[in-house]
């Protein structure tokens, strides 16, 4: 049997670049909207916040140590520790062209800019 090999276009490979790209010491940039990290910085073995949606709404919130990035075709893949049951989990995403997610990881500092504007912004419409 013929083993097809599958070569990415110039044009994957381009796209990719400007959203995923190792930057050295164990970290990578990923300018994707499923990652709302500080400077666009993912670092694994780090803790972060993983948000799980479903139809719109958010289901489920979860402390994450990020184990591993893939990607593979056109998918961006998290695998790591869920904190709260001990298991291993992992979520997947479209790399490009992705208009929603069905996951965030989130960083605690982007957390803690996401609650001081809502903060702010209460405290506005109370004035």
């Amino acid at each position: 049997m013929k083993q097809s090999v599958h070569c990415p276009s110039e044009e994957f490979l381009k796209g990719i670049s400007n959203i995923f790209h190792p930057i050295g010491d164990n970290s990578f940039f990923i300018n994707h909207n499923c990652f709302l990290v500080k400077n666009h910085i993912v670092v694994p073995y780090q803790i972060y916040l993983l948000v799980d949606y479903f139809e719109g709404s958010i289901s489920n919130i979860a402390p994450f140590k990020l184990e591993d990035i893939l990607i593979f075709d056109n998918f961006i893949m998290i695998v790591g520790l869920d904190l709260l049951t001990g298991e291993e989990e992992g979520r997947n995403e479209y790399l490009i062209n992705n208009d929603g997610c069905s996951f965030k990881l989130v960083d605690f500092d982007s957390l803690k800019d996401i609650m001081n504007n809502k903060e702010v912004k209460s405290m506005c419409e109370k004035d």
